[in-house]
């Protein structure tokens, strides 16, 4: 009556894996088969790190924004004005334009009424004459001008200025479109990593029967 696993010795018996409690070896992968997935995995796991050292930092930010989501960075962000709190270029040049047209009127009048050889030292009151002609407003105008000299961003106003985001210390639109990507792949690349690892310690901790 003595039995082997569950099974008499009355005749010739064959255990398989299922009757020792094991894996039968198409149940399994070989020794070979874990190995390579094993070292396959920490190749994609060594990839990854070495790919994320040159990816930019998660923690990163833009104009004191973090890039832990998309950003999008608005004129105080940079330190300037909203089109809503400046002119815009062409009301700029309608107002140069209203002030140019006001001097070239004074000139065109004042010819015809004052000897160009004494260019006006003969009026006795300076004053009284602008406010005679209408200009108080336009000298308020000239006085408050800005210089021609005067620059901005380093950019002198000799002509018409164009500041870019490099100008103002910013990443343009296709730079941090670019941080934004690389911050995405970085976050793909480490859930990637962590299921590497788990599939890692799934088949090399308690698979190994070595």
């Amino acid at each position: 009556g003595r039995k082997v696993n569950g099974k008499p010795l009355s005749a010739d018996i064959a255990l398989n894996a299922a009757d020792v409690g094991a894996y039968s070896k198409g149940e399994t992968y070989s020794r070979a088969e874990t190995d390579k997935q094993v070292n396959d995995a920490k190749t994609a796991a060594a990839n990854a790190n070495n790919n994320a050292n040159g990816r930019v930092p998660a923690g990163r930010k833009v104009n004191g924004k973090p890039l832990s989501a998309d950003i999008a960075l608005n004129a105080a962000d940079v330190g300037a004005y909203s089109k809503g709190e400046t002119y815009s270029r062409g009301e700029v040049d309608s107002r140069v334009n209203d002030v140019r047209n006001s001097a070239n009127n004074a000139n065109n009048n004042a010819n015809g009424r004052l000897e160009k050889s004494k260019n006006g030292a003969d009026i006795p009151d300076k004053n009284v004459f602008i406010n005679n002609l209408g200009l108080t407003e336009a000298r308020q105008k000239a006085l408050n001008a800005v210089p021609q000299g005067r620059k901005v961003n380093g950019k002198p106003l000799a002509g018409d200025v164009w500041l870019g985001a490099g100008d103002v210390g910013a990443y343009s639109k296709g730079e941090t479109e670019s941080r934004i990507t690389e911050v995405k792949s970085i976050a793909h690349n480490t859930v990637s990593g962590m299921r590497l690892s788990a599939f890692r310690n799934y088949f090399w901790g308690s698979r190994d029967t070595r």
